[in-house]
């Protein structure tokens, strides 16, 4: 499975969430990430920016949207703190 993530300025803030399409083997897949999954990804115990937490906190949205899109390739993702709380887990 080819997954390409976009960059920072492709994520839009929407009532707190972050929304982006990736693209799964050529295919967009609209991804969400909540409030706090932002906020779990990002480590932070205080208020910050959106975008911000988002950019502090992508490689770890990134590696946890890939699972679930391996779980589940070509439904669109719904990011929440749960899927960031896990230990990774690799996936054969």
């Amino acid at each position: 499975m080819n997954i390409v993530f976009p960059t920072l300025d492709r994520v839009s803030f929407e009532d707190g969430h972050a929304v982006f399409d990736a693209i799964v083997d050529g295919k967009p897949v609209n991804c969400l990430v909540t409030e706090s999954a932002l906020s779990a990804a990002a480590l932070v115990d205080h208020i910050i920016p959106k975008r911000d937490a988002f950019s502090i906190g992508r490689l770890a949205i990134f590696e946890a949207v890939g699972r679930v899109l391996q779980a589940s390739p070509g439904v669109p993702v719904v990011l929440t703190w749960a899927d960031l709380a896990m230990p990774s887990i690799a996936l054969s």
